[in-house]
């Protein structure tokens, strides 16, 4: 036994020695270490023909962060000597990059933990591996040919700036049902005299005080006279507020026995309405004060929230939360999707592609309904209750997190999430404006959040540039598992 220990303290003390002439070496040959205001470096795969423990001594003298046009890739060195992974220990934000680098002349090593997080193939000497991490958390990793080497990752998350909208104090507390319509976008406050709220894409508010109580639920129907329908929570009658000139209208009664509810106002002017009573979609044409005669169809459960999409196709999501579908005037088809027990749809958005977009707040899902198939994404932080969505040009789908006070980006199947401040906390419905800010209801707090479509910008540029690292990069997808099903064969 004393001839082992011997025989290690030996080993350590040369280890050690090593590293010392190593640094030694180093300074006397002019290395100089990278000091705040010094230009970054590009990045360079760390390429050592020296002894694995000169290598440490040249990754303890190298910036442990490395910038260049891919964004932020933090390097760490593997080598056959103490600490093995260095640095030992990480700090990173959600989204960024670590490469490890093993030394040349080192064994073979790995990137392996247990949970099955981290799993790189074999990383031999003068190789790198790369991986991005989409999700916060700490991550304690090992080498499947080397036990004893152990290091640790924590993933802290990113953060994004967001601002308070000013309401006053009769909007910002009973303000819901925030939807996005001709560049703007609109709330609904009923407590005591109900208003109709804008917010224009340069941040003016406009209240617009409405004649009577509006249906509870109600969906906002706007067409593109400046007219806002809504049916009389009183009177059940169909009625338009002229928002240039603020008077109200009645535009048609309710037939008799039913109980109508209003879904969607086509591009041109046509409100579709649905009666609960028979089981029916209805139309109103625009400037018609009669409705159409219904179209009776098999729904599970009356529709709730509803878009129309370009092609005329009215999608919506029903009542129970565990079904979505749409119905198309022209051909009459009509189409449910049933979802398991645990769904719980909440909001929905539909890109001029014609794909339809849902959050599912049960189970933790963004969903995609396109052709027939169902593709469901699940949210990488858990249990982070998904509840407003919307879609952009670029294919971006954004939404909230309610429960972790986050708002997620998902696009070819890849989650990006951003932590709000504090102030802002629990977000719900989620909107975008003509110029791209994103605003979102608060449900902890009154009031609207918004993120500037200059911040939006830039979190699109840092992702792409992560994207766009020089090595080979993995990603974690262990929290955006992509579930598959066809409904239609």
């Amino acid at each position: 036994m004393r001839t082992v220990l011997s025989t290690i303290t030996t080993r350590k003390r040369l280890a050690a020695c090593s590293v010392f002439l190593a640094t030694v070496l180093l300074t006397m040959s002019g290395f100089q270490a990278n000091r705040p205001g010094r230009a970054e470096t590009p990045i360079q795969v760390f390429s050592i023909s020296a002894s694995p423990s000169e290598a440490i001594a040249h990754a303890a003298l190298r910036p442990e962060t490395l910038h260049s046009d891919a964004g932020q890739i933090h390097t760490i060195v593997m080598s056959n000597g103490e600490p093995f992974y260095a640095p030992q220990s990480l700090v990173i934000e959600v989204g960024e990059v670590v490469k490890w680098v093993n030394v040349e002349h080192s064994d073979t090593h790995s990137i392996h933990a247990r949970t099955g997080q981290l799993d790189s193939p074999d990383v031999k000497a003068g190789s790198e591996w790369c991986f991005r991490f989409a999700r916060e958390g700490e991550y304690t990793y090992t080498c499947r040919f080397h036990p004893w080497m152990r290091g640790t990752i924590l993933v802290k998350p990113r953060n994004v700036e967001a601002t308070p909208v000013a309401l006053s104090p009769e909007v910002a507390s009973a303000a819901y049902n925030l939807e996005s319509a001709g560049g703007a976008v609109w709330l609904i406050a009923q407590k005591g005299s109900p208003l109709l709220v804008q917010v224009a894409a340069d941040g003016v508010v406009t209240r617009h005080r409405l004649p009577a109580r509006l249906q509870a639920g109600t969906n906002l129907c706007f067409t593109a006279d400046q007219r806002f329908s809504f049916i009389d929570g009183a009177t059940g009658k169909l009625s338009e507020f002229d928002l240039t000139r603020g008077s109200a209208r009645t535009r048609t009664m309710s037939p008799a026995g039913s109980k109508l509810r209003l879904l969607a106002a086509s591009k041109l002017g046509e409100l579709w309405l649905f009666d609960a009573a028979s089981g029916s979609f209805l139309s109103c044409p625009a400037a018609s004060e009669q409705l159409t005669q219904p179209r009776a169809v098999k729904i599970s459960s009356p529709p709730i929230k509803t878009l129309i999409d370009q092609a005329g196709k009215l999608w919506f999501i029903e009542e129970s939360r565990k079904c979505a579908g749409f119905f198309d005037p022209r051909s009459g088809q009509f189409k449910e999707y049933l979802l398991p027990e645990m769904a719980c749809l909440v909001a929905l958005d539909v890109t001029p592609a014609g794909q339809a977009w849902f959050a599912d707040a049960g189970r933790n899902k963004i969903i995609k309904i396109a052709d027939g198939w169902v593709t469901e994404y699940t949210v990488p932080t858990a249990y982070s209750a998904p509840q407003g969505l919307t879609t952009d040009e670029q294919g971006n789908v954004w939404f909230t997190e309610s429960l972790t006070n986050k708002i997620g980006r998902l696009k070819d199947g890849h989650f990006d999430e951003y932590r709000l401040p504090d102030s802002l906390s629990h977000p719900m419905a989620l909107g975008r404006d003509a110029r791209g800010n994103l605003l979102f209801t608060l449900q902890m707090s009154t009031g609207l959040g918004r993120i500037a479509a200059a911040t939006v910008g830039a979190l699109l540029a840092s992702d792409q540039d992560q994207n766009d690292s020089p090595c080979s990069t993995a990603i974690d997808q262990a929290g955006s598992q992509e579930h598959r099903h066809d409904h239609d064969h």
